[in-house]
């Protein structure tokens, strides 16, 4: 939870928390940086980041004096957006190491990113409408399943550091 600001009783709350007990704002980037000595020089090195930005993540204070279980609970949902923010992560990494690039390869590149953005946002606000943000137990287990099973479909890019492969 130290990655969290904590909204404190009577203070008044980021628009983004709303009404909820807690919010985590979560993405992913990619970097690519151009290799200028050695035996790959001239290729570019790619890394691909799940994030959490603790800037963006609150928490009311009053949720610290609740059970551990209630918190448990509220932290597995926060945890489930990171996990999203993973999932998109690795098809991006999925789609970095085993598109055919060809020299011309940036407008690739940006709008696959562009288009794995969009589709993260609306997978992360279906998750929260459908979980009613977590307050629905049967609904968030069932989420919990489909997250994870989600995770292990892209297992095989957990490797998020490699080299750009251009024809």
């Amino acid at each position: 939870m130290s990655d969290f600001k904590v909204v404190k009783e009577g203070h008044s709350a980021p628009e983004s928390l709303g009404g909820n007990q807690a919010v985590t704002r979560t993405g992913f980037l990619y970097t690519s940086t151009q290799i200028n000595s050695g035996k790959e020089k001239g290729r570019n090195r790619i890394k691909v980041q799940a994030l959490m930005y603790p800037q963006h993540s609150y928490i009311r204070a009053g949720v610290l004096k609740a059970a551990p279980s209630a918190i448990a609970y509220l932290m597995n949902h926060e945890q489930k957006h990171f996990d999203i923010s993973e999932i998109y992560a690795r098809q991006a990494a999925r789609f970095l190491q085993t598109h055919r690039f060809t020299k011309n390869y940036g407008p690739e590149i940006t709008n696959e990113m562009k288009r794995l953005f969009k589709e993260a946002a609306a997978f992360q606000k279906r998750y929260d409408d459908e979980t009613n943000n977590g307050r629905s137990r049967a609904k968030q287990q069932l989420w919990d399943k489909y997250i994870h099973e989600k995770l292990k479909e892209v297992s095989a890019y957990s490797q998020k550091d490699f080299l750009l492969n251009v024809q």
